[in-house]
């Protein structure tokens, strides 16, 4: 989702983007909205929710659902804990695509950048994770989910 709505904003900086996804966790729906969607609606929530979600954001306002919102409010400790809200939504993508086999090449491609970034980025990551190595960045992936 992440790739997909950078991909949709380098296409067109004004679409108005609702993520709609089954993960409700705090540190996701923050990194959505810091990445650049208007909206976060969970597919637990109140299928009424997205109707409003929808209304809300084409009339260019913003809509995180009430169980959300209450969640990331009074997730703050948590999120400030979790490593994935120390890094920037360029570093998660890499680090994402490493941990899903890729390698520094296929990331480079894939994300449209040149080699050397992705190379800078994970020597960034391995210093920001505490990672001695490529497969220790690996498996910090695979641990938070980012597969």
């Amino acid at each position: 989702g992440f790739e997909l709505m950078r991909r949709i904003r380098k296409d067109d900086p004004e679409a108005r983007i609702i993520i709609f996804s089954m993960n409700d966790d705090p540190a996701l729906v923050v990194r959505a909205i810091e990445t650049g969607a208007q909206g976060y609606v969970s597919k637990g929530d109140d299928p009424r929710m997205l109707v409003k979600a929808v209304r809300k954001v084409a009339a260019g306002d913003n809509f995180i659902s009430p169980q959300l919102a209450e969640a990331v409010t009074f997730s703050g400790a948590s999120i400030k804990a979790n490593p994935a809200s120390q890094m920037t939504a360029r570093e998660l993508e890499i680090l994402r695509l490493l941990g899903r086999g890729d390698k520094i090449v296929e990331v480079a491609n894939a994300l449209e950048i040149s080699y050397k970034t992705v190379a800078n980025t994970t020597s960034l990551l391995k210093q920001k994770l505490s990672a001695k190595n490529h497969s220790d960045l690996i498996r910090i992936a695979m641990e938070m989910g980012l597969d």
